[in-house]
């Protein structure tokens, strides 16, 4: 607020002079309020049943990651084909966030979720 006090509008400057843990800060909590709205979407459409389009992590890595160790793991689309592999425990929903495999069967969910709260990727608005 001091910095849209001195410089007006500059929008820009003033999200700039928060310092930048503060920012990563609100940037995580956005994440976060997009993942949960997803994950709702998610659970209201397809329940406790694995869906066509869910991402899963490949058989051949190790199921005893913790979340934060999935960035660096390999994730597979489920298809009509493998969909009877896998149960609700081996579906992965990812934060939102540039280079993250997003589940096709999902995508709409990420946007309606940004759009709602005033989020709009790159190019729209």
């Amino acid at each position: 607020m001091e910095h849209l006090s001195r410089k007006g509008e500059d929008w820009k400057g003033a999200l700039f002079a928060i310092p930048k843990g503060m920012r990563l800060m609100y940037l995580h909590a956005m994440q976060s309020v997009v993942w949960n709205m997803v994950a709702s979407r998610r659970w209201e459409e397809g329940g406790g049943e694995v869906m066509v389009g869910d991402l899963v992590l490949d058989a051949e890595e190790d199921k005893t990651v913790t979340s934060s160790q999935l960035s660096n793991k390999k994730v597979l689309a489920v298809t009509e084909e493998n969909k009877g592999k896998y149960s609700i425990d081996d579906v992965v929903l990812p934060l939102p966030g540039n280079k993250v495999a997003i589940p096709g069967n999902a995508g709409s969910y990420y946007e309606d979720a940004c759009r709602s709260i005033g989020l709009v990727k790159e190019g729209e608005g």
